[in-house]
């Protein structure tokens, strides 16, 4: 009589019912905690680009020294920066630097790659003491930031061709310059490139080069190497 009584099949029932709850509840904390990271992070953001306009109290964009604007791009992908985050990161001022370009049938699409490039273009305009660089940089971009980083000593790029003619801005503006990174440069002018490029940069002033997968990078630029030979210790 015990095993079928109207009492035990409903206590086993609610146990039920309260795991499943408790699993939902859990889950949605989860999801809750989750945004309010994803919303530090964006405010995070927003608060160096804004200082950047001098529309801060404190001018927090004259004291970084690191600007990983890879950092910024995956938030902009992130699931959770989506509608209202989303919404007050491109408030106001902001406003008109959310990218959008042209996809499948021409439909608009937010580009966070190109947005950070935008956006990383109003925080360079006030990076004074900037020392390491990191991102998918466009390279009309880079040359408009170079002149803007006196202290630059760190380039770490995800495609190498963002350099073609950063090489003689580097010798006039950034003295500081010794380390370069880039992820793969496949062009097929790569390799010419690349060594004007070494060429063009202070002589005996690389002291480390990091290439990160295959790319069309040859004879020329190996003889172009020779040019910081006394300089380079990591290769």
């Amino acid at each position: 009589m015990h095993d079928v009584s109207p009492v035990t099949n409903r206590g086993s029932s609610d146990v039920d019912i309260s795991a499943q709850d408790r699993a939902k509840i859990t889950n949605k904390a989860r999801l809750n905690q989750e945004e309010v990271m994803t919303r530090r992070w964006a405010q995070l953001w927003r608060t160096i680009i804004t200082s950047a306009l001098g529309k801060t109290l404190f001018p927090y964009s004259r004291y970084i020294r690191t600007l990983n604007l890879e950092d910024l791009e995956e938030l902009l992908q992130d699931s959770k920066f989506k509608n209202r985050i989303s919404s007050m990161f491109f408030d106001g001022e902001l406003a008109a630097h959310r990218i959008e370009t042209s996809g499948p049938k021409n439909i608009l699409k937010f580009d966070p790659a190109r947005t950070s490039n935008t956006l990383g273009d109003i925080i360079t305009t006030s990076t004074p003491v900037l020392e390491e660089l990191w991102g998918k940089i466009e390279n009309d971009a880079l040359l408009r930031w170079i002149p803007r980083m006196p202290r630059l000593r760190l380039l770490n790029l995800w495609e190498g061709g963002a350099l073609v003619g950063a090489g003689p801005l580097l010798r006039q503006h950034c003295h500081q310059f010794k380390i370069l990174r880039f992820w793969a440069w496949n062009h097929d002018d790569a390799d010419q490139r690349f060594a004007d490029f070494l060429n063009e940069i202070n002589p005996q002033t690389l002291s480390s080069l990091e290439i990160f997968s295959n790319s069309k990078i040859g004879a020329e630029s190996f003889l172009a190497l020779s040019c910081h030979r006394d300089s380079l210790k990591e290769l």
